[in-house]
């Protein structure tokens, strides 16, 4: 009886409910990615060979210095953020200085490394010495980052002279700060500082992301970018469109319960079998549906999924890649799908929210005489940003993560458009190959990469929140 009552005893009878869900969690979650840690540091085609460390981290990344220096300049755009938007009095002196110490350090290391590769591409390219206008400067941190490796290297050379610009900028600012007294200037310093750390993080970010595309795995990294452009557009766009919808049906429009179906449909339909029937939609021929509704308006078929024209190219003839191209209209009709997909279960989720908020507050916002926008932007978004934040929170969770539309219109194309291919596909396309151990630490370093955003969005949006709250 003694042991059967410790069972059951009042602080372990708690476990007995939470134990098959904390088991769940550990061998469908954590364990997943602890194994795939240790395969990546292993050769395993197909099975284990020998242990070879971090290498297959290094053939990724390129170099250590470029890899380590991208992830924590990623760390300092979200303290940057976080910085800008701390009130005046929030941090104490103590706090800056060290704060600044430890920026100064990193400018000192940044700037040596930097130093030491401007060096070595001078020898190589004496090119570098020459004057270098704004426009070149452009191209070089956002635009061209692909193309043979004596161009990158020109442009990582520029990248290299623009930060150590910028950290000896930064050097100058820290020692203002120190050091002079600010007086009644003190609520901008918070500002000053997360403005500093910005333009540092941008500016290293470059350089690291340049030299990471020469030494690494360029298709991989390339992947990378076809992810950020598929996950930010879709999440936002659904997000926006989700709310028009809850607001529509709050509004209680005629016949708002077989709307509310309609629109639910997509997220409840299987995602392989309208991707088929999306990509047949969507068919580059005459006879495909949209195009024929575009021969009705006198416009000639277009290409849709194995196009691989950039947005801004498209739209206004600008001839740019990469950051500054924007997606491609291949990736901007995969991106269409996800958004039909899950707009539907974003309103209802929304429509939850707007229905939690109590009527009185918008009475007594009407007696006041408030606007239409004053209620909106005083009373529902204030009330309603939670569920904003969690729809966001899970969905670039969730588009990072996105493989069978987009593997399915993606082998719709016979693999044409090597746009289509986000992170996830790559992993895909690596494990088919047998290639397990470089698969598995792709995959840890998209679970970083994720967990870094999810912890932004945490940082970044909790205070405000809580605020709001």
């Amino acid at each position: 009886m003694t042991l059967i009552s410790r069972l059951f005893s009042k602080g372990t009878i708690g476990w007995w409910f939470a134990g098959p869900g904390l088991l769940m969690l550990i061998m469908w979650q954590i364990a997943p990615i602890l194994i795939a840690g240790f395969m990546s540091v292993h050769r395993w085609k197909p099975i284990r060979d020998r242990f070879i460390g971090l290498e297959h981290y290094a053939d990724l990344l390129g170099e250590w210095g470029p890899g380590v220096l991208f992830f924590t300049c990623l760390a300092l755009l979200i303290g940057g953020v976080w910085l800008w938007n701390q009130p005046a009095r929030a941090l104490t002196e103590g706090f800056r200085r060290n704060l600044l110490g430890g920026l100064l350090l990193i400018a000192a290391a940044g700037s040596l490394w930097a130093r030491n590769f401007l060096v070595d591409a001078i020898a190589r390219y004496p090119e570098l010495t020459e004057k270098r206008e704004i426009r070149d400067f452009k191209r070089a941190t956002f635009e061209n980052w692909r193309g043979e490796e004596s161009e990158q290297l020109l442009l990582v050379g520029g990248a290299a002279q623009q930060f150590l610009l910028h950290a000896g900028l930064l050097v100058i600012l820290a020692s203002l700060i120190l050091f002079l007294p600010w007086g009644r200037l003190a609520r901008w310093v918070n500002r000053v500082v997360g403005l500093a750390v910005l333009v540092l993080a941008c500016s290293a970010l470059a350089l690291a992301w340049h030299r990471m595309i020469i030494a690494g795995n360029e298709d991989f990294l390339a992947s990378l970018i076809s992810t950020l452009f598929y996950s930010v557009g879709v999440v936002f766009i659904q997000i926006s469109l989700g709310l028009i919808i809850a607001f529509g049906l709050y509004r209680r429009l005629r016949g708002d319960g077989l709307f509310r179906y309609l629109i639910f449909l997509p997220y409840i339909t299987p995602a392989v079998a309208m991707a088929t029937v999306f990509s047949v939609i969507f068919r580059e021929r005459s006879s495909g549906l949209i195009n024929r509704i575009l021969d009705q308006f006198g416009i000639s078929p277009m290409q849709w999924l194995t196009n691989e024209t950039p947005i801004m190219q498209a739209l206004f003839g600008l001839e740019w890649v990469g950051l500054a191209g924007g997606p491609t209209i291949g990736l901007i009709t995969v991106m269409m799908f996800g958004i039909w997909s899950y707009t539907g279960y974003n309103a209802v989720i929304l429509l939850a929210g707007l229905t939690a908020i109590p009527k009185d507050l918008y009475e007594a916002a009407e007696i006041d005489g408030a606007s239409r926008w004053q209620s909106f932007t005083r009373i529902t978004f204030p009330l309603l940003s939670p569920v904003i934040f969690f729809l966001a929170l899970t969905g670039l969770i969730g588009t990072f993560q996105a493989f069978n539309h987009t593997f399915v219109m993606f082998e719709q194309t016979g693999g044409r458009n090597e746009s289509l291919i986000v992170a996830s596909i790559f992993v895909f396309q690596e494990l088919r190959s047998g290639d397990f151990g470089e698969a598995a630490t792709m995959g840890v370093l998209l679970f970083f990469l994720i967990l870094l955003i999810t912890a932004a969005q945490f940082i970044l949006a909790g205070r405000r929140l809580n605020s709001d709250l």
